[in-house]
């Protein structure tokens, strides 16, 4: 059945009637007996199959005459004759295939071919798409090789190039980079290294066709980057997370499909890595290209970093002896500051002293415990007795009343203050009356815990000491200069260090003005108008100037000139100290010179790999003395001496360039004379097309004048040492570094401390401080002021190991880098806890003054300008009321201009003025106080104002008419 439906319809009915005929033809041979219709039917039969066989053989022929003209590539014009019978229908199925099968052929790999005819799942079909797969990867990978070698060369070229720095030649390579590889951004990160350890620094940027300025830097370990640092390898990551970088265009921001790092290694070196971004995904042969192509940057890399390096030690040198005399300047100006802060200080204590001194000096003061034993006794008790305080204490009976004062101590546990007359007994003898005034003292439970005693001399006046110390003259032996003059310059004495330093004698020089014998022609006349106005102003200075001794021959000294004062406090003479510098100024001007006169540019020469000479540049030949005919085909060892040629060390040099090592390194060296030399440089071994070294290239530069200048250098650091370790032996000092961590300390301060250096490293100023000056706001303003590059001074509380409070005077000063960062910060200080508690004392005693005696302050002329609560409260006056009225306004007594006048003068000669003055008061009763003036002077001994002091004596009780 299967065949029947493969034929046509005629055909079907051809086939049909045979086997009906045929099937006939047996029945009638079985079971027809009639001879006739055997004969019939069998001729039928012998006919129906001649039909048949003239049929099969006209489509034979149709059939050979079709493939015929199929044979010649020729398809039938009288396609119709033709096109029901299968076989041609097959026919023409084949002549399409092989048709489509030529075409495919002719454009095999210059287009994508979809085929119509020939079938899928044909072996044919098959075979035809895996040639045309085999031909497009063949050809990709013709391209991806000719897209890499175009790659390497043009990149080769680019690296050839003379860039300036490495960041020029950073962009340089990665914009194109970038561009070549299809990326979309990248970075270009080279690696440095300091005291903190190894970084990456960002030196290019480059996205969408643009230059980006971008500050970035890379720690070990940090990130990606510095895993690349660490491992050595290359990371690419295709899931890359939204908020890791985002890449902006036109079309807006996205995030990128990939990142990759390539690290730059030669000779398993790391010096830098390249990071780019991309939305494609890169290839396999793209990765190939930037593997070969980043081992030729971190070559170009090697040698910039070297020409760099060797420039900027070059700068360093020459720059040394200006940053020496730059720190020296800023230690003088801070110990100016210091000083500054100091005399500011000393301004107010004085202030402050003036007034409890004024007290003190009108006032003993004792205190008593509830036993009646001495806790406590000021220096003016002592000098009215003529007893120190130690030996008051053993004698506190002195200052107490007899035994037959038997109530005295129940008066005072009742709050009552108690008032005595008392008569000792000096210490040579003598009587001495004096005016007790006895107050108790209760704690915050109001429980009796001692009792404050105030003391008058009621039996004779102390004149106040007036002496004034002269200063010290320096010693004669001293190699520095000493001049003293008088307010008017003229000179009174100089030492002999001037008569060395200048020729005149001490004879020659008297009376004469230090300036018009010294100065001369070159003198800087700006300088010496400095040193005028502030001699002028009463100003200590500092100054560097250029004197001439009797001779005429010029020097340079250091002049430190400070003015001397008298007991008024007018300037009475100038000590000046002057030292040479001459020496110091003319190695400073040397060593520049020689700065000057290196060659900055590099030496280079070639070598085989046996150390034969191939070639070498002017800057080499200058160096070593020699013609190049006269050294080319020699070998290297014509630099060394013949000790260091045989030495193992030289063996090693060539064994390691012949393994295709570079070797960088400072070289000691001889020239044509014999003469020693020293060269920095690189040794590079060059590598041919197979990977082994055929030649090196040396690049070095002449260092030997900075190794000459590298010894002055140690010894100008050697004196910087020194001074600043005077400074550390008078001055305490801490170093914290940008955070505030404390890194040094010096033994000034941790003596008084009490703390070890290993207790202080490490940890924080903080611990330092107590809780409650960590949370004062000084404190943080302290460090902001710092970080932002201001030094800070004034008073500082602290505490020691024993967490007891120091008190120092001194400033924090910010140092910073050549990058002008917060590099560390040093405080330089004094301690003044002693001083700092006498205040907190004074402080507390002027409180109990405050409390129990009425204290009035006035002004020269005799107007009251303020009081304490006590006075406000005992005469009923506000302070706007009592505010600019006189004394005699405020008591019933009558101060004449000329008493006045006189009491002013007696206090200006520093006496202490006692007066009887009375006040009325609302009630009408009058009531008598002892006065006592006590005058308060500024720091020049002038007059500022009068501290009046009022002791009850008796109160008038006035009697009502009832």
């Amino acid at each position: 059945m299967r065949r029947l439906k493969s034929l046509n319809t005629k055909d079907a009915v051809l086939a049909i009637l045979f086997a009906v005929s045929a099937l006939l033809l047996i029945v009638e041979l079985i079971f027809i007996d009639q001879e006739w219709v055997r004969v019939g039917l069998v001729l039928a039969m012998i006919g129906f199959a001649f039909f048949l066989i003239l049929n099969l053989s006209n489509r034979i022929s149709i059939i050979s005459a079709y493939a015929s003209e199929v044979d010649r590539n020729v398809l039938p014009k009288n396609l119709k004759a033709y096109e029901k019978e299968k076989a041609v229908q097959k026919l023409n199925s084949i002549y399409y295939k092989i048709n489509e099968i030529t075409d495919f052929v002719n454009n095999l790999g210059t287009k994508e071919y979809e085929f119509k005819h020939v079938g899928a799942d044909d072996e044919i079909g098959k075979m035809l798409k895996e040639l045309a797969k085999k031909q497009s990867k063949y050809i990709e990978d013709e391209r991806r090789r000719n897209w890499k070698n175009e790659g390497l060369a043009k990149f080769s070229e680019l690296l050839r190039m003379d860039e300036k720095s490495l960041t020029d030649l950073s962009f340089t390579i990665l914009s194109n980079l970038v561009h070549y590889v299809g990326a979309n951004q990248g970075g270009f990160f080279i690696e440095n290294e300091d005291d903190g350890g190894r970084y990456m620094n960002l030196t290019a940027c480059y996205a969408y066709d643009r230059k980006k300025f971008v500050e970035s830097k890379v720690e070990v370990g940090q990130g990606l980057l510095g895993q690349v640092m660490l491992e050595k390898e290359m990371i690419m990551i295709t899931d890359v997370p939204s908020d890791f970088v985002t890449i902006t265009s036109g079309l807006g921001e996205a995030t990128p499909n990939v990142i990759l790092i390539l690290p730059l290694i030669v000779n398993d070196k790391f010096y830098g890595a390249i990071e780019m971004a991309s939305f494609q995904i890169f290839e396999d042969y793209q990765i190939e290209f930037l593997n070969d192509v980043a081992e030729n940057i971190a070559s170009t890399v090697a040698a910039v970093k070297v020409n760099e390096q060797t420039s900027d030690l070059l700068k360093q040198s020459q720059n040394m002896a200006q940053e020496l005399q730059s720190r020296e300047e800023e230690m003088r100006q801070n110990m100016e500051e210091l000083q500054a802060t100091q005399e500011e200080m000393e301004r107010n204590k004085v202030e402050l002293d003036g007034i409890f001194g004024a007290l003190n000096s009108s006032q003993g003061l004792v205190e008593f415990d509830t036993k009646g034993n001495i806790l406590v006794a000021n220096e003016m008790i002592g000098s009215m007795l003529g007893y120190t305080s130690s030996e008051l204490k053993e004698l506190p009976h002195l200052l107490l009343p007899k035994s037959k004062e038997s109530d005295f101590w129940s008066k005072l546990e009742h709050g009552n203050d108690i008032q005595l007359e008392l008569n000792v007994r000096h210490k040579n003898g003598h009587s001495i009356w004096l005016s007790a005034n006895y107050s108790p003292v209760v704690d915050k439970n109001d429980d009796f815990k001692k009792v404050l005693t105030l003391f008058l001399n009621i039996t004779a006046r102390k004149e106040r000491e007036r002496e004034f110390e002269k200063l010290s003259l320096v010693a004669d032996n001293t190699n520095n200069a000493v001049i003293i003059t008088d307010k008017d310059q003229r000179i009174e004495y100089v030492n002999h260090g001037f008569t060395r330093l200048t020729k005149y004698t001490h004879e020659e020089v008297v009376g004469k003005k230090p300036g018009k014998m010294l100065q001369g022609p070159d003198t800087d006349k700006e300088t010496v108008s400095r040193i005028r106005n502030k001699i002028a102003e009463g100003e200590a200075l500092y100054e560097e100037i250029l004197n001439y001794d009797k001779y005429g021959n010029s020097y340079w000294i250091s002049i430190a000139i400070n003015p001397v004062y008298d007991s008024l406090g007018e300037i009475d003479k100038y000590i000046s100290v002057q030292a040479d510098i001459t020496e110091t100024k003319m190695k400073a001007l040397d060593f520049q010179n020689k700065l000057e006169a290196i060659d900055r540019s590099n030496a280079v020469i070639e070598f085989d790999m046996q150390g034969t000479i191939l070639t070498a540049n002017d800057n080499f030949l200058k160096i070593v003395g020699y013609e190049r005919e006269e050294i080319v085909d020699k070998h290297h060892s014509i630099f060394l001496t013949k000790e260091d040629a045989e030495k193992e060390e030289y063996s090693r040099l060539w064994e390691t360039l012949n393994r295709g090592e570079f070797i960088n390194h400072e070289f000691k060296r001889i020239d044509k004379f014999n003469n020693q030399i020293w060269l920095r440089g690189i040794y590079n071994p060059l590598l041919d097309i197979n990977g082994r070294p055929f030649k090196v290239v040396k690049f070095a530069t002449d260092i030997t004048k900075e190794k000459q200048l590298f010894i002055q250098t140690a010894k100008q650091s050697k004196e910087l040492s020194s001074h600043l370790e005077t400074l550390n032996k008078t001055i305490a000092t801490l170093e914290f570094d940008a955070s505030g961590t404390i890194t040094s300390a010096n033994q000034v301060y941790l003596d008084i401390s009490g703390y070890s250096l290993d207790d202080l490293v490490g940890n924080n100023y903080d611990v330092l401080l107590t809780e409650e000056e960590r949370q004062k706001p000084q404190n943080q303003m302290m460090w902001q002021s710092l970080m932002e590059g201001h030094f800070f001074t004034g008073q500082f509380k602290q505490k020691s190991k024993e967490e007891k409070d120091l008190w120092l005077l001194g400033t924090f000063n910010p140092v910073l880098s050549d990058r002008n960062e917060i590099e560390s910060i040093k405080m330089f200080a004094q301690f003044n806890t002693l001083e700092k508690e006498k205040e907190i004392d004074n402080a507390k005693i002027l409180g109990i003054y405050n409390s129990v005696l009425p204290v009035i302050e006035l002004d020269s002329n005799g107007l009251c300008k303020k009081a304490n609560e006590y006075f406000h409260s005992e005469f009923g006056l506000s302070r706007l009321e009592l505010r600019n009225k006189s004394i005699n306004q405020v008591f019933e007594v009558d101060f004449s201009t000329t008493r006045f006048n006189e009491i002013i003068g007696e206090l200006i000669k520093g006496q202490v003025i006692e007066e009887l003055v009375s006040h009325v008061s609302d009630e009408g009763n009058i009531k008598i106080f002892r006065a006592i003036f006590n005058p308060i002077r500024k720091k020049q001994g002038e007059l500022s104002r009068i501290l009046l002091v009022l002791i009850d004596k008796e109160m008038i009780v006035k009697i009502s008419p009832q």
